[in-house]
């Protein structure tokens, strides 16, 4: 029963060092924002990109923007900052009557950040909703990474940049005012490493674990479409990116020949609902033409309740 079991963890509220984290972050963000409105006269635009990926069950653009102060441009010290906006479109089929559910997540975030010699520090927020879910989330993140070796000369010798990132979300189901609301935050601590041993090619290695506060096998049956919560149906929803145990990512990037680059990129991802896992496969390819870079590639991904799908990608940038 929803209503009965909002009731009993209506008590069962964040650990306070969560949110007291949380709250650093946000005020961080804050305080980079303000640092942007003082020092606007002397910024200027670096980058505007858009991403798009299609297949047959899912499709998303999403739209960036990067910039950083004059004096980063100069000297790689300063201040950068980044917008995004993200729309994803991801098709279902319920596995009792075989309806197909079509979900649309909207997602925007930005991020403020500080470069000074080999330190990098920042923090960013980000929001989405998905509608027919009813289901909305928000939280900040925040990392410090240090540099071993060249940070911004990409010509000189061999670099291994570390980094660590700790994020905090904050799901909202409303169940479109029917029942009493369901909270659940969940945590998330990454470590990156990227080695760049030529400055024609890096390998990099993400691994990330995650946290709830709640049991997260409950709350995920109550989550799928409107339509499917009307029929009584309840099992995990993928229309949320599903609920995280583990996560690890590989990347290999290599650009022997001027103006060119290829990108492989491998992802695993345990789920904590029920252990199944999902691997992610990327082949991307990508050309520099004067200030644009053009790229595309295809990804595959093994799903282990629909057995996977096929996805065509098209990258462009502007570089300012």
């Amino acid at each position: 029963d929803v209503r009965s079991f909002a009731s009993n963890n209506s008590n069962n509220k964040p650990k306070r060092a969560i949110m007291s984290i949380q709250r650093v972050m946000t005020l961080t963000c804050a305080a980079g924002a303000l640092m942007v409105c003082l020092n606007s006269s002397q910024a200027r635009a670096d980058s505007v990109g858009s991403e798009t990926a299609a297949g047959s069950n899912n499709s998303s653009e999403t739209l960036s923007y990067m910039g950083t102060s004059s004096n980063h441009k100069a000297t790689g010290n300063g201040l950068n900052w980044n917008l995004s906006y993200g729309n994803y479109r991801i098709k279902s089929i319920t596995p009792v009557t075989k309806r197909q559910i079509v979900d649309r997540t909207i997602t925007y975030s930005g991020g403020l950040g500080w470069d000074q010699s080999s330190w990098e520090l920042g923090s960013d927020l980000s929001y989405s909703r998905t509608a027919a879910e009813d289901l909305n989330s928000f939280g900040p993140d925040a990392y410090l990474g240090y540099t071993f070796g060249p940070k911004h000369d990409s010509a000189s010798a061999p670099s291994l940049e570390i980094k660590g990132t700790y994020a905090g979300q904050r799901y909202t189901a409303y169940f479109h005012n029917r029942v009493a609301p369901l909270t659940i935050t969940q945590s998330a601590g990454s470590l990156e490493a990227v080695l760049t041993p030529v400055n024609w090619g890096s390998i990099s290695e993400t691994y990330t674990a995650y946290s709830y506060n709640r049991d997260i096998k409950r709350i995920s049956a109550l989550l799928d479409s409107t339509r499917a919560i009307v029929i009584g149906l309840s099992h995990p929803s993928s229309t949320v990116f599903g609920f995280p145990s583990h996560m690890s990512e590989a990347t290999l990037t290599l650009g022997p020949f001027s103006k060119w680059t290829f990108e492989l990129d491998s992802s695993y991802m345990i789920s904590a609902v029920n252990k199944s896992i999902t691997h992610a496969t990327r082949y991307q390819l990508s050309r520099d033409i004067g200030n644009w870079t053009l790229g595309g590639g295809v990804e595959h991904d093994s799903i282990p309740a629909s057995g996977g799908q096929n996805l065509g990608l098209l990258n462009i940038y502007y570089n300012f």
